[in-house]
């Protein structure tokens, strides 16, 4: 008599994992739960996968990563300015890839005219952002800089002198 031994190997199925429209193909062991690959997205949190992950078929699986924007900060610095409640920054939470808006009312500064911000206000990108006022001289205003008496210790009716430094 004689004996045989069979020797069986089990087959392997693709899984197909799409992340951030990518597809990454993971080769998995027909009956094994295959290993979800790292999922990332810039400015995105990594939420879950479409489906649960099941035991391998032989018909394959594909599964989509699921993702939630996250919130970053929009700084508006005043820059040596203030609003009118006092405050010298503003900052407000914004979703990533949306409109940032800026402060409705522009900040003030004695002896100064608002012209801007330091960058165009656009979308939050995934770092946060800063944004920095823009000042120029307030021309209308005479402003001294500097003044300096030149005559002293003159004894009886004077007309003092002085030395005047004046911005702008």
């Amino acid at each position: 008599t004689e004996t045989f031994t069979a020797s069986w190997t089990v087959n392997t199925y693709i899984a197909t994992f799409i992340v951030d429209g990518k597809s990454i193909p993971v080769e998995t062991k027909y009956g094994e739960v295959p290993v979800a690959p790292a999922a990332t997205k810039v400015g995105y949190e990594f939420v879950s996968w479409d489906k649960d992950l099941v035991p391998m078929g032989i018909d394959g699986a594909t599964y989509t990563a699921q993702f939630a924007p996250l919130t970053y900060k929009a700084t508006f610095d005043a820059n040596g300015g203030a609003w009118k409640d006092g405050d010298a920054t503003k900052s407000f939470d914004v979703v990533f890839d949306t409109a940032i808006t800026a402060p409705a009312e522009n900040p003030e500064r004695k002896g100064y005219i608002f012209a801007g911000w330091d960058k165009e206000v656009g979308d939050m990108t995934a770092e946060g952002m800063t944004f920095t006022a823009v000042w120029k001289n307030d021309l209308s205003v005479c402003r001294i800089q500097d003044m300096k008496r030149i005559t002293e210790n003159v004894y009886g009716p004077m007309i003092a002198k002085y030395e005047i430094t004046v911005l702008g």
